[in-house]
């Protein structure tokens, strides 16, 4: 869990915080809870000044008029190790927001009108810390009459921009990490080329209108949208050579993800092509296109790095059994996942692919889409998945 953790303190509540902050930098156990921290806002904080002890002696006077309780004394005699506390947070504040508001109106303390924590004592002034006046007194700095209070609106408006600009830098954070880890799956899964290009071709080369019968196939809505199924959904479209299976496999793609707001991974066979023919090549772009959408699937990949469980970047069945048999397909998806694989029979390895899938345990919320040209043997190893197949046959 990495939400921003926000303190707002009254009084010496401000130099409890700093402390526990200092002691969470210090323990590797609270650590990664301190880097949380992100904000904190100080009303009427004595931080500074070198009558640190007549001033804590105010706040205890009107904190505890009426106590006897020892520690009041003792609190008073070791003010000294109080001021440690801000000179050691001077060293680690610069990883904090910070603002500091200060009373502007005297608290009665026994007859007599005094500013508890005046401005000289109440501001930091680190460059980075904010500070404002506010009309009121020790006690009244942190109590409203209601929502329409003057002080209320002061210092709600502070804290939402304060939060307003944390969840910008956040959004920064998350930038960054993200750029770093694309990277680092790029590196780990050899990724060189993506589909993207292949599928933006397609869908251009695509002519209005045409391909939006596969919607209204019955065969096809079934493979979409069945749920209680038991085994894994698999569609198989054949066709003879240059009827349009490749534009029709990324009219699919976009239905999925742009019509169903669903995820999709897909690739984009070619005979004779470099890597384009690959089954190992194909394997490893959908690990890298589901890592890309699925934080599940990216902390698997990432954490296999970290663990440097190393496999042959050109053996597919070794790319299967790391990457999917033993992660990837370990996860048990909450929604529908959708992969769509064009030209099967122009792989150099399809009875590979399809014996793969005839073994794995797969999750009945995974669908395949395939296309290739017709095929008897590709018939046979069809067959013999055990899971629902339904077959289109563009021929017919």
């Amino acid at each position: 869990m990495d939400t921003p953790i926000i303190f707002v303190a009254h009084s010496m509540g401000g130099l409890v915080i700093k402390k526990t902050y200092l002691l969470a930098q210090q323990d590797e156990t609270y650590r990664a809870i301190a880097a949380r921290i992100r904000i904190m806002v100080f009303l009427a904080t004595p931080h500074r000044g070198a009558d640190s002890a007549p001033k804590l002696n105010n706040i205890l006077r009107i904190s505890f008029a009426h106590s006897t309780k020892a520690y009041i004394d003792d609190l008073a005699r070791n003010s000294g190790a109080l001021q440690t506390i801000n000179n050691d947070f001077r060293h680690v504040a610069d990883k904090v927001k910070l603002f500091s508001f200060y009373e502007t109106v005297k608290t009665n303390v026994g007859g007599t009108g005094i500013l508890i924590v005046d401005r000289g004592s109440a501001v930091l002034e680190y460059k980075h810390e904010g500070n404002m006046p506010v009309q009121a007194n020790h006690r009244g700095i942190c109590k409203y009459e209601s929502e329409t209070d003057p002080n209320y609106k002061t210092i709600r408006d502070v804290l939402a921009a304060m939060i307003h600009n944390l969840e910008g830098d956040i959004s920064v954070i998350k930038l960054d990490l993200w750029k770093e880890q694309r990277k680092k799956l790029k590196s780990y899964l050899g990724i060189t080329e993506t589909p993207e290009d292949d599928l933006e071709s397609l869908q251009d080369f695509r002519a209005s209108g045409s391909c939006e019968w596969i919607t209204n196939d019955s065969g096809f809505q079934h493979w979409r949208d069945e749920v209680w199924v038991e085994t894994p959904q698999y569609l198989w479209l054949s066709a003879k050579p240059a009827t349009g299976k490749s534009v029709l496999a990324s009219y699919v793609v976009g239905h999925i993800e742009e019509d169903l707001n669903q995820d999709a991974s897909y690739f984009f066979f070619a005979r004779g092509h470099k890597f384009k023919s690959w089954l190992s090549v194909c394997l490893r772009s959908l690990a890298y296109q589901m890592a890309l959408k699925s934080s599940e699937v990216r902390d698997i990949l990432l954490g296999l790095q970290d663990e440097d469980v190393a496999f042959d970047k050109e053996d597919a069945k070794s790319i299967w059994r790391k990457l999917f048999a033993g992660g990837i397909l370990q996860i048990r998806f909450q929604r529908q996942y959708y992969w769509v694989i064009d030209a099967l029979d122009e792989c150099n390895e399809p009875i590979v692919l399809l014996n793969l899938l005839a073994k794995a345990n797969l999750s009945t919320m995974l669908r395949i889409f395939f296309t290739s040209r017709s095929s008897g043997d590709l018939f046979v190893e069809f067959s013999s998945l055990n899971a629902n197949i339904i077959s289109i046959d563009m021929n017919v």
